[in-house]
């Protein structure tokens, strides 16, 4: 604390912070310090417990500066306090410099005699010194602090007035020439001084960043025009957060909160882990991320909702369209680099060159819409390049699937998911309330809204895409009838946006003989946009001109040119376009690339059969086609587009698509002719026969999307195929059945069926190849394609369902838990069963008569429910404390495992929390997941309380934290928070004996039941959560070589193999697989083995690592 103590110190210790924030933002040198560069300040601290303890500076160098200041500085033990331990710091550090912060008030014995004696000590000058410098020097002494002028050249005594004299006057001035409003300097100067009293007390930190964010809280901006990258910086950044911080719902006038109102959205990886988690958890999961979605899935709002979290998050974020960037290469030869800064300035207000010198290296890259590229190639090329070249920048890119993402192998690939049911009443309750005309009658529009989604195919399935679902919720209930397919919603919001006025601007408004051609302008621009991705302004009116006079010959080219500029503003105003400034130009677009889709199909209905195929034959291939394509079959075009696409499907060629693209477009109507579905039926029926378990798999999964359409139809195919000697189409034949009904599956086969899914189960596909500690053998994993496990799971769980429904005896139960105990399926999936098996055993249970059997399902049951019957309070008490018990054995668990994670991430780090970081515990799960803890016994967790061998341990966490690539500083950071969380309690036995009446040695004896009641209650409502509840689901995959490349002990390693919870254990022989440990470990393995010959565990770690390390040569056993 300042040595005057009180206010005033404080005040002038505060103002002192706020000079210095003055010259951090105007990168001015204090010329505080002789230095060999000058002494501009990148940040300042508080209360720093170092030499100067008051205040701590950082300059651009790297240089740190301690500083105590001392208002009014007298001699005394305060002045002598100070001296020292400035002294011992210097002596200490010989980088560091030291300064006596005083002002004008201080003693003339100090502001003048010391001062000066001491730049001539720094000169090597040690003559006609000072009495005060003579008791400086002397004090030095004795306190073993050498008289060196090293020294002294780093330690000076500076006096800086800041009351409302020159000094703090030139800091105001300063101030002046970074803000945007000048006049607010004064403001300014105060708003710093009063956070300088707010540092002292929170020992906080600023840099100019923060002084920026800190101004700009309270409506004082800063100059865009500042030449400081760390100004640059806040102000790119407080732009982005506040244009990402809403959203739009076409056809709604207000804006949504992109914080309260965004609907979250779901993901699963391609390929690998299958866990299913939180898309917000993206950047912090993956450093290379492809975000992978259909038309209107939310890619880009979510592309939104990350750049608004992380810049709250005070990261440095550019957010662009990579169309933009793709045009700006192309019109205006810009180099990627350049066009990168360029598309994300774009309306910032801020230079893009300063920017691109304050953003060189930013936290993250967010890059939208990779498929609405005209040249694919070039820009993954591009993209890729910039990746190499910026390898601490996390890139998030998202697409559409199907575009070139070959390009992207070393990407992690991301699925978005489709809606929960939770999710869309949630966000259509919220549309309701914005939109609904009827307030009073929101909650029964909710109700009749959930029932017509369960009851209308169409609006269910619609409902299930965030786009989709904002049409959905408008048209109903006045146009809940017109809903009958995808087309027909677009078609429905159009026609609905034309009848709307704006509000919050003056309306453009059509006459109704006119709404013709303001329709026709949309279908003409997604068509001539679907071929050019963007128009300027003047060439785009002109192209819109020519072909409205060729269409509507009644008209003069004046007036087509009047209503095509008055159109395009109308359909701007209710953002169907948008425009887009391209150096001295404007570009017209579509302001969603699936309503450029739907508008081009629109224009593809109107033309004859004849040129329909011949288009068809022209952009079938190109998937930037495929969505106009289903969009003009749901338009009454399915027939000449089915049947052409199935006239050109060539059966010898197994890649081609066009059976599977014809198969789409059926299901973009409900009521496609029955011989049209028959043809496709048939076409596909013979891929279900390949012998390419891929294509077999991938035409079940478009046919399982038409049986709605056809139930009965594929229901016989499948049937038929059941029999079949492939078990790739035996299983696609059951999965189809099981979905058509109950009529359509033999269950004899079907339980053949659920034998091969067990016993010989689908491989899982991984971007890299993962070891596990039996690798199963080609002829174990079945090769079904990508989505053959899935199919494989959804078989168990229905498969198991119409079992348990026809045939609900104890060998069905019986059979049915052998699987539940298979390691082989997934979490997921054991869980689905798990909850079913219990529904109908209870219920057999309840229903069983025979003595006999009540007992076997009891037993069942048993092993699955708990059931407890206290008779007395007591008893119920009791049995409540032994649930608390264990809750508490948890808690000493889960400190053991977080002390273990602090222990090696560094023990030394010091861990200051801010609010921003106490949020999800990602790193955590991530460990967790990547261990695998969550598949081993509850007892294997608890084992960690016991304090066995905390060295393996160590080891072992050391090496997966490695594996799995986890930043030290993070997982350490949320350790800290969730060990924070832990609260024991140590008066579990002393409740016990009570409430047993048991007499009780100590000093709570005179305790009563009253107190052992509400004590119980006390602790039962404390609420807390293990950390296995804590950490949130997300996928994990170690590549447990990386731990070769840290230092981890082999002895402590090798050990670990002995430890009793297999967690530690089997990651230990994974560590030890993967050539962690070195040669080293071999020796020591083999002298493990040879001391604990009849030791199961090591014998089963060692005959799984040998082969690994040994290659040929297994380690010999002695019988």
């Amino acid at each position: 604390m300042s040595g005057s103590g009180g206010g005033g110190g404080y005040e002038y210790q505060a103002r002192a912070t706020a000079y210095v924030a003055a010259h951090i933002l105007n990168q001015q040198p204090l010329s505080w310090i002789e230095h060999s560069t000058p002494d501009i300040p990148i940040a300042v601290a508080e209360e720093t417990n170092g030499p100067g303890d008051d205040v701590n500076i950082t300059l651009q160098d790297g240089t740190t500066v301690e500083v105590q200041a001392k208002h009014g500085l007298k001699k005394g033990q305060d002045f002598w306090d100070a001296i020292v331990k400035l002294g011992r710091g210097l002596a200490k550090n010989p980088s560091l410099y030291c300064i006596l912060l005083t002002d004008s008030t201080a003693s003339g014995t100090f502001k003048d005699q010391l001062r000066k004696d001491l730049k001539r000590l720094g000169q090597g000058r040690n003559d006609d010194l000072k009495e005060i410098t003579k008791e400086v020097i002397n004090k030095f002494a004795e306190k073993g602090i050498p008289d060196d002028p090293s020294l002294f050249r780093r330690l000076s005594i500076t006096v800086v007035d800041l009351e409302d004299d020159a000094q703090a006057k030139s800091a105001q001035v300063m101030l002046s020439q970074v803000l945007a409003n000048k006049n607010q300097a004064s403001q300014a100067w105060k708003i710093l001084g009063g956070d300088g009293l707010t540092l002292i007390t929170n020992r906080g930190r600023r840099d100019a960043e923060g002084i920026a964010r800190l101004l700009g809280s309270v409506s004082i901006q800063l100059s865009a025009n500042s030449s400081n990258p760390a100004i640059t910086a806040e102000l790119y950044r407080e732009w982005l957060e506040k244009t990402t911080s809403d959203f739009i719902v076409l056809g709604i006038e207000k804006k949504l909160s992109i914080e309260t109102d965004w609907i979250p959205l779901k993901a699963k990886q391609s390929n690998g882990d299958q866990a299913i988690f939180k898309a917000e958890l993206i950047p912090e999961l993956y450093h290379l991320t492809v975000v992978v979605g259909d038309p209107g899935s939310g890619k880009s709002t979510l592309v939104k909702r990350l750049a608004y979290q992380l810049c709250v998050l005070d990261k440095k974020v550019l957010r662009v369209r990579l169309k933009q960037i793709n045009n700006l290469c192309k019109q205006q030869h810009q180099r990627f680099e350049d066009a990168i800064f360029k598309a994300a300035a774009d309306s910032s207000g801020v230079n893009e060159d300063q920017l691109k010198f304050a953003l060189s290296c930013p936290d993250y890259l967010l890059v939208d819409g990779f498929d609405e590229c005209d040249d694919l190639a070039n820009m993954a090329s591009q993209l890729t390049a910039w990746a190499s070249g910026h390898s601490v920048t996390r890139i998030i890119m998202t697409t559409r699937p199907g575009y070139a993402l070959e390009y992207f192998s070393d990407w992690k690939q991301i699925e978005i998911l489709p809606l929960e049911a939770s999710d869309i009443i949630k966000f259509a309750k919220r549309i309701f309330e914005i939109y609904s005309i009827d307030k009073e009658n929101i909650k029964e529009q909710e109700i009749l809204f959930e029932n017509w989604l369960k009851n209308t195919q169409t609006a269910s399935l619609a409902a299930r895409n965030p786009l989709l679902l904002g049409f959905v919720v408008q048209l109903f209930p006045s146009d809940a009838n017109s809903i009958l397919n995808r087309a027909n919603i677009y078609e429905n919001i159009v026609h609905l946006l034309c009848q709307q006025d704006t509000q919050d601007r003056e309306s453009i408004k059509i006459d109704k003989e006119d709404e013709p051609i303001a329709q026709r302008i949309i279908e003409i621009a997604g068509w001539k946009l679907m071929y050019q991705p963007e128009f300027l302004e003047s060439e785009f009116y002109k192209i819109l001109t020519n072909d409205l006079l060729s269409e509507f010959k009644n008209l003069t080219r004046l007036k087509v040119q009047t209503q095509v500029k008055k159109y395009i503003s109308f359909w701007e105003q209710r953002r169907i376009f948008e425009k887009n400034k391209v150096g001295l130009n404007h570009t017209i677009n579509f302001i969603h690339l699936t309503i450029c889709e739907y508008a081009a199909a629109k224009y593809v209905s109107d033309l004859d059969d004849q040129k329909i195929c011949k288009w068809l034959e022209e952009v079938r291939q190109d998937i930037k086609w495929q969505e106009v394509i289903l969009f003009a079959a749901g338009l009454d075009k399915v027939e000449i587009i089915v049947n052409h696409l199935v006239k050109l499907d060539n059966l010898e060629n197994t890649n081609s698509t066009d059976i599977l693209l014809a198969a789409k477009a059926l299901t973009e109507v409900n009521n496609a002719p029955f011989e049209l579905r028959k043809a496709v039926f048939k076409r596909l029926q013979i891929r279900l026969e390949s012998p390419n378990a891929s294509i077999v798999i991938d035409a079940a999964k478009v046919l399982l999307s038409l049986i709605p359409q056809a139930p009965d139809l594929i229901g016989n195919i499948a049937q038929s195929l059941s029999y079949h000697t492939q078990s790739w189409t035996r299983l696609a034949a059951i999965r189809l059945g099981l979905e058509c009904g109950d009529n359509y599956v033999n269950l004899n086969i079907l339980r053949a069926v659920i034998n091969e899914c067990i016993t010989k189960s689908a491989r899982i596909y991984y971007q890299s190849k993962l070891p596990y500690i039996v690798p199963p053998s080609d002829q174990q994993k079945k090769d079904y394609g990508k989505y053959g496990r899935g199919f494989q799971e959804e078989v168990l769980v229905q498969g198991f369902q119409l079992l348990l429904k026809k045939q609900p005896n104890l060998e069905t139960f019986k059979y049915i838990q052998s699987v539940i105990n298979n390691e082989d399926c997934s979490l997921d999936t054991t869980n689905k069963l798990d909850e079913i098996f219990t529904t109908y055993v209870l219920e057999e249970w309840k229903n069983e008569k025979d003595t006999e059997y009540k007992k076997e399902y009891e037993s069942l049951l048993m092993k699955l429910v708990r059931v407890d019957k206290p008779i007395t309070l007591q008893q119920s008490l009791l049995q409540h404390l032994k649930k608390l018990k264990q809750k508490e054995r948890t808690k000493y668990a889960d400190r053991s495992f977080l002390e273990a994670v602090l222990r090696v991430t560094d023990s030394n780090l010091k861990i200051f929390i801010s609010v921003q970081q106490v949020q999800e515990l990602i790193a955590l799960g991530v460990l967790v997941k990547g261990m695998s803890w969550w598949k081993f016994l509850v007892s294997d967790w608890y084992f960690l309380n016991e304090n066995n061998d905390l060295e393996a341990v160590d080891a072992v966490i050391k090496g997966a934290i490695a594996a799995l690539n986890i930043e030290h500083e993070k997982i350490a950071i949320e350790a800290k928070i969730a060990l924070e969380q832990i609260q024991f309690c140590d008066e579990l036995d002393v409740i016990k004996s009570v409430l047993k009446g048991e007499t009780i040695k100590s000093e709570n004896s005179s305790q009563t039941f009253d107190w052992a009641l509400e004590k119980i209650r006390e602790i039962s409502s404390q609420n807390y959560s293990s950390l296995s509840l804590k950490i949130p689901t997300v996928p994990a995959e170690p590549k447990w070589e990386r731990a070769r490349e840290i230092n981890i002990s082999p002895e402590n390693l090798v050990r670990a193999l002995k430890h009793p919870s297999q967690g530690i254990y089997q990651n230990a022989t994974l560590l030890l697989m993967n050539g962690v440990g070195g040669s080293e470990a071999i020796n020591l393995i083999k002298e493990l083995l040879k001391e604990n010959k009849d030791n199961e565990q090591v014998l089963w770690a060692v005959s799984n690592i040998a082969p690994h390390l040994l290659e040929d040569e297994a380690l010999e056993t002695e019988n």
